[in-house]
């Protein structure tokens, strides 16, 4: 448990440091969602790296699939929305012409959501989504888009992946704020990794832990 608390707490610190996603040898995995409206091209943009795209997932794709390298891609679909199918075109188009540009080879994925979204339903995307995640991965997840509960489910299922896989790693959750033609990508990761070293935490200091979770947020 300890262990735990400490690998969290390493990840927390230095989740910043550009070196750690692309020097990780694991497959690479991304997940996100269609958008439910008509993507558009615009800018986005994560610290020094921008690309013009629909997808705010291509922009670390592009900075992190490297020449020759297998990827895997899990692509929530509601097909509830009317231009579901055209996005998916779309994003194809996009993908594809990023592939040949890095030279990278992908599997995708494909979680279809029909009908309106019920706690059953909700559940039974958790679930298809867990199945798609396994052993030695490395997994960036882009929660922009999909319906309101799309955050909370990618979240579940990466603490599913981090506690219980064996050798998988979380290395960024993110989402595009869009202003206009540009938008930005915001990672959260760090509110990933802290659910976990606080349950962590008041596993282990069951009596006061609220003075250890305010030293590891001021680190």
């Amino acid at each position: 448990e300890n262990l735990r608390i400490i690998q969290s707490i390493i990840l927390f610190r230095f989740l910043e440091n550009p070196k750690i996603l692309l020097e990780n040898p694991k497959m690479k995995k991304y997940i996100f969602a269609l958008p439910s409206e008509k993507a558009e091209k615009c800018l986005y943009r994560s610290g020094k790296a921008e690309m013009e795209t629909s997808f705010p997932i291509l922009l670390p794709i592009s900075q992190t699939a490297q020449c020759d390298e297998l990827i895997n891609i899990t692509l929530l679909i509601s097909e509830n929305s009317p231009v579901s199918s055209g996005n998916f075109l779309r994003l194809m188009t996009e993908l594809k012409e990023l592939a040949v540009k890095i030279g990278f080879r992908y599997d995708l994925t494909e979680i279809r959501i029909a009908g309106e979204e019920t706690p059953e339903k909700q559940k039974r995307v958790f679930e298809a989504l867990i199945e798609t995640l396994g052993d030695g991965e490395s997994i960036y997840a882009d929660i922009t888009f999909g319906h309101k509960a799309t955050p909370l489910i990618i979240f579940t299922a990466l603490s599913f992946c981090y506690k219980l896989c064996k050798d998988t790693e979380v290395n960024s959750v993110f989402y595009a704020d869009k202003s206009g033609d540009q938008a930005l990508l915001h990672d959260v990761s760090k509110l990933f990794f802290m659910e976990s070293v606080i349950h962590s935490v008041s596993q282990s200091v069951p009596d006061d832990p609220l003075p250890i979770i305010k030293r590891i947020l001021n680190m």
